[in-house]
């Protein structure tokens, strides 16, 4: 006798009969007995396959399909055991798939399956399994409940967040930090920036960061980037918009060098934080960058690794702290930052919005040159 088990409801396949036929009574057909199984009641039935089907076939799905077999008329389920216990096989396995869907009890309590396997009304059994729908209807709630207090503290989380996020330049403007002491922006769990912008290489870098936005249009802009052609500045400034960080790029010749301010909202004046510069050797397969850290004791040591702009990492003294992959199939520059808790968001925000820069540089300087 084969079983199984889900839910807490077994199906076995007791036996397969043969018995006349009910049209024909010479003629001999076989009928499956199935016993069904839970919580200590048990029930058995047996009926013949096309009763069977016509019975339960209602209740198949995508996920668990009436057994059926195409050239059945050619073959013999009467007298071949192995085709017969096959048969049985996939019946069972059908029945107990019935039973045990997951649609949170509705089907294995409802009364028409009950009268389909020829469960009287009120018998222990059909008590059993209007129980155990019940229980799965519980458990469903409880489920969703769990999932939505998971989601609304994720939701406060980021609203928390965010609030910092938005606030920071005010908070640092009445701060007793001294006048062009950098601040940082840090969060004790994990972040996840999307940055996306149609024209790297002219304007600024749109952020965006879970729900609701951390960065916002006209509110809070961490990155204004700024490009620099040897001695010749580009300035477009936003009266409206309140900046953390400004990229200056300084590209003579062949040298792709950036260097990346935060500003100080009470002053206005440019903070040093650190410079980026693309390092190409013959014999490198990709791109080397080299981040000097002018305030390298607040972060460590910064490291980069990886191919840009298809997986790259920013380590901080020999420790990950930031993972920028690049979505497929989108029609602007689109890239998923992943920040660590702990770690400085703007300044790793800033690195790669830079690096993302000096690779579209040397990308238009190679086309240019074709």
């Amino acid at each position: 006798m084969s079983q199984m088990a889900d839910s807490g409801v077994l199906v076995a396949l007791a036996g397969t009969p043969l018995v006349a036929d009910a049209k024909k009574p010479a003629r001999e057909c076989r009928a499956y007995e199935l016993t069904v199984t839970a919580a200590g009641a048990q029930h058995s039935f047996c009926l013949r396959y096309a009763d069977l089907k016509q019975a339960l076939k209602p209740y198949a799905t995508d996920a668990n399909p009436w057994p059926t077999d195409c050239f059945s008329g050619l073959k013999d389920y009467v007298h071949n055991e192995r085709r017969v216990r096959r048969r049985g096989e996939e019946l069972r396995r059908f029945v107990a798939g019935v039973l045990n869907q997951r649609d949170e009890g509705a089907i294995v309590g409802d009364s028409r399956l009950h009268a389909a396997l020829l469960i009287p009304p009120g018998a222990p059994m059909q008590i059993v399994l209007q129980q155990v729908a019940k229980q799965r209807k519980q458990a469903a709630d409880a489920a969703r409940a769990a999932e939505a207090a998971r989601r609304a503290a994720i939701a406060q989380q980021q609203a928390a967040d965010a609030h910092f996020a938005q606030t920071f330049n005010s908070q640092l403007a009445i701060s007793d930090l001294p006048p062009g002491a950098l601040s940082t922006i840090k969060f004790p769990r994990q972040q996840h920036f999307e940055l996306r912008n149609k024209f790297w290489g002219w304007g600024d870098a749109t952020i965006k960061a879970g729900w609701p936005p951390m960065v916002q249009d006209g509110a809070f802009q961490p990155f204004d980037l700024r490009r620099a052609l040897q001695k010749r500045a580009l300035r477009d400034h936003h009266a409206r918009r309140r900046t953390a960080a400004q990229l200056a790029g300084e590209l003579p010749l062949d040298a792709y060098e950036y260097d990346l301010f935060r500003i100080d909202p009470r002053t206005r004046t440019q903070v040093p934080v650190c410079r980026i510069v693309r390092q190409w050797t013959p014999f490198a397969f990709t791109d080397q960058y080299e981040v000097t850290h002018f305030q390298h004791f607040l972060t460590g040591r910064v490291e980069c690794f990886g191919r840009w702009p298809s997986q790259f990492t920013l380590a901080a003294n020999g420790t990950v702290v930031c993972r920028v992959e690049k979505e497929l199939f989108t029609f602007t520059d689109t890239y998923q930052v992943h920040i660590a808790p702990d770690a400085d968001c703007l300044l790793f925000l800033g690195i790669a919005c830079a690096i993302d820069r000096i690779h579209h540089e040397v990308e238009d300087a190679r086309r240019r040159r074709e």
